[in-house]
Formats: structure tokens, sequence, C-alpha cells
């Protein structure tokens, strides 16, 4: 069954509160056909809701009764929608096209927080009730372990809840009951043991991009902190005052992030823009909500809009803000998707939105990562004989509106050619290889794209050895 909706744009909670009667009068016109979703998981509903990013039109999957989604995912290197199911203890595979089922994998009881990593090809799913959590294998569907919490935390009250995964690790969040701290618990994605921990204020939550030069970012609702991370070694090397800071995303550039007061009662002061370069606060923000208690945050895969859900009792509405230049919200309008709109994520386009064309190869020096040169599709890779390049997938800026060169997750993989040429290195969540060139003659790279709209799409790399 699918419900469809236009945005209503709507300054007051008294509007908001209005708004419903003037929704249901509006013209039934259908979604587009294709293009990037905002997915929003409605738990007292038990429905999805895909919100088109450009139309800001509706489509609802509704689940089983019973059924109390809690967060979708859109792995990399997948055209899948992922969705944990607390009802049923439970996570759902679909396919983002047709919106077909195609898996359901049981997991730990009281699904909450998940997440992945396409270059790991894990998801990660914590349950709050047994303390656990789940990982899971992204091809296969399989479930590769089940990890306690460290067994002195669950006997002192701490849970699990917020995740995170990185190329070799997955990172998560503890709460504790009547605790002013959180702590986060690192384990290897290869050995599920732990690695690392750290104690922080408490209730925090977690943002990270999952790319080389990106940082672990900590919301800290309790502690009225936002923490910058060294992912790796889990060292603090930034710290803002943010009260309530709770939900937390970055846009697609990782220029700005954005966290919302979770506590504003009244939607203002309530949504923080960061600039990540600096780590300092925006002029100009904090900006009001358009509802109150804004809880989770996502951006639409232009970095021009930005989507939040509001989880107070009541709710059934999820707000929309255009983003002006300095990343600052601006003009904010609700849509209604259901009651309790909770976890909220991007599902990029199937089809792809971005022509080809617009891709471009950075070839660059392994040690010193100086770029040699840019290639364009079609374009052959010409190297030296005993010559090692770093080969890197990237849209340029300007394109679609970026203000800075983005680099695409790819998995390259050498198709002909191997008596002349390596390929090693492979990362392919950061779009990276590298090709050692051995033996002159010719050989043939395929890859396959994730990111920034072009989810899926193929190509070919001939590479040239001199």
């Amino acid at each position: 069954m699918t419900r469809l909706a236009r945005p209503v744009l709507l300054p007051t909670i008294l509007s908001a509160v209005l708004a419903t009667a003037a929704i249901a009068e509006l013209p039934r016109t259908p979604p587009s056909p294709t293009g990037s979703r905002i997915a929003v998981a409605n738990r007292v509903a038990g429905t999805v809701t895909l919100i088109d990013v450009t139309s800001e039109r509706e489509l609802t999957m509704e689940l089983e009764p019973g059924s109390d989604p809690m967060y979708a995912q859109n792995p990399f290197f997948s055209n899948e929608i992922w969705v944990g199911d607390r009802g049923h203890d439970r996570v759902l595979v679909y396919d983002a096209l047709r919106f077909r089922r195609k898996a359901e994998i049981p997991v730990g009881a009281g699904v909450f927080h998940m997440w992945n990593h396409g270059g790991l090809g894990q998801m990660w799913v914590v349950g709050d009730v047994d303390k656990t959590l789940t990982v899971i294998s992204l091809a296969t569907k399989e479930v590769l372990a089940t990890i306690p919490i460290p067994a002195e935390l669950a006997d002192a009250g701490f849970k699990p809840h917020d995740m995170t995964v990185t190329a070799n690790a997955g990172i998560v969040s503890l709460l504790g009951a009547g605790t002013p701290d959180g702590w986060l618990i690192k384990y290897s994605g290869t050995t599920f043991e732990e690695t690392a921990r750290l104690r922080v204020p408490g209730d925090p939550h977690l943002f990270y991009w999952g790319f080389e030069e990106s940082r672990l970012y900590v919301a800290s609702q309790a502690g009225g902190k936002v923490l910058e991370l060294d992912p790796e070694t889990l060292a603090i090397t930034g710290e803002l005052d943010i009260p309530g800071a709770h939900g937390i995303w970055a846009d697609e550039t990782e220029t700005f992030l954005y966290v919302g007061n979770i506590t504003s009662t009244d939607g203002e002061a309530a949504i923080y823009t960061i600039d990540i370069e600096t780590f300092s606060i925006v002029p100009g923000s904090p900006t009001a909500a358009a509802l109150p208690h804004p809880h989770n945050f996502m951006v639409s895969i232009d970095n021009t809009k930005l989507f939040v859900t509001h989880s107070n009792s009541g709710s059934s509405f999820t707000s929309i803000y255009d983003l002006d230049e300095t990343g600052i919200p601006v003009a904010s309008r609700v849509v209604e998707t259901g009651d309790i709109p909770f976890g909220i994520m991007l599902i990029r386009d199937p089809l792809g939105d971005l022509a080809l064309e617009d891709l471009r190869f950075s070839v660059r020096d392994p040690a010193s990562q100086e770029e040699m040169a840019v290639l364009r599709p079609g374009d052959p890779l010409v190297v030296d004989q005993g010559q090692d390049v770093l080969l890197r997938a990237f849209l340029p800026a300007n394109t679609s509106t970026r203000q800075q060169r983005s680099y695409l997750g790819a998995q390259f993989k050498l198709e002909s050619g191997s008596e002349n040429v390596r390929l090693t290195g492979q990362d392919a969540a950061r779009g990276r290889a590298v090709v050692e060139a051995t033996t002159a003659g010719e050989a043939v790279l395929s890859y396959r794209l994730n990111g920034q709209g072009v989810l899926g799409a193929m190509g070919l790399v001939m590479v040239e050895v001199r």
C-alpha cells in the first residue's frame, strides 16, 4: 500500500498540527519513478516512508503487525534497504528499486542502531535487551558473530546503543542508567575481540563517514558535548559545547556537521551547523527547528537539503530544510510520515542520478600522494614498467552543486593482463587501489562504483605498461 503527500510550508508548531487536514486534501500524484530517497522508520506506525529528495513526495512501505522499525540502511555496493525491526528481533532486506523483500535475518533482542561498511562487508546491529552486537555479512546475509558487551559494564547497568563501522572495526556506544558517563567500545572486524575503549560523557551518539580522512564524532546528550576523535586510536582531538546534543550527521562532502538539541521543547536554537575543517560552530548557528525535539538528521545527496525526524510522543512529522551556502538550514517545511518517525537514512538512487561522464580517476604517487594525472572515462592509464600508481575514483567540484571534489566508493578488479599488472592495496569503501606495473604490455581493469548517485555503475580502464 502507498500513501502520497506533498510538503507543506509550516513555520510554527501550531501550523504543523493544523496541517494534517490540509495534507489530506492535496492531489494524489505519484512519486518520481527513480531518484534518491530519504527513508524514515516510523516506529508506532510500523512503516518505512520513502521521501523523494527532489519532489518531497512520499511512498510508504508497510511491515507486518507488531513490527517496530528503528533504523534503515543502504549499504555500499548494493541496491538494498536494510531495516532493523525491534518488534520481531530481526533485520529485513529489501530491493531498493522494487521494494521486494530479499531476506529476513534473526538478530539479538532489542534491535536499536545499526551500521555497515562496504569495504569491510559487514552490518553491525545493536541488541540492547540482550546486550549484544550481531555482525552480518552484507554479501551472504549470514550472521558472522554475536558479540556480548564487556561483562563488567553489562553488570554495572550499561547497554549498547549507537553503532558505527570503520574499514576494520566496529565501534559501539554504551548508555548507563543513573550515571553521567558513557563508553565507546571498539572491536576488531576480523577477530571480533575488543581492541580499545574510552569513557565519554553520557548518552553518546556516533557519526563516522567511513573515508580515509574521516574523523569520528560523538554527540553526548547528557554531557552537552560534541567530541572529535581519531577513529583508529579513539584519541579525542576536539570538543564543542552543544546542549542536548543527540542527532548527528554530515553532508556528502564532509564540509558541515549537523547536530540537534533534542531537549529543545519549542524548536528554538535546536539545529547546530559545525564547520568540519575548523571544528567550530558556523556563524548564524544554532537555528530554529520547525518542530520541537529534533531527533535524527540526514542530508540529501546533493547537499542542498536537511531532513530531521521528530520522535516525541504524538509526533508523526519529519521536517525539511534548504541549506544555504554556509550550511545553515533555511525555509523549513514538514511532511507527515507516520506515527513516531525515528531513524532516517539516505537511499541512493539504484539507477543512478549522475552521468558517468562526470566521473574522474585521480592517479597519484602512493608514497607522496602527489597527483600526477586525472583520467576521464575511456582514457587509458599509461604507466612505466616498475612504476606503482594509486588510483582513486571521484567526482569533480561543481558537479550537481558539489563545492569540492567528492571521492567515491569503487571496487576494482583485474580482468586481463595479470602478467603485466598487479592490483594491490584495494580499499573499496574509499574507491582506491594500487596498480603495480610489472612487465611491458596491456591490461584491463574493471570498476563498480558506489556513492554520490552512481550506485552500481560499471566500466573499464585500459592500462598500458611502457
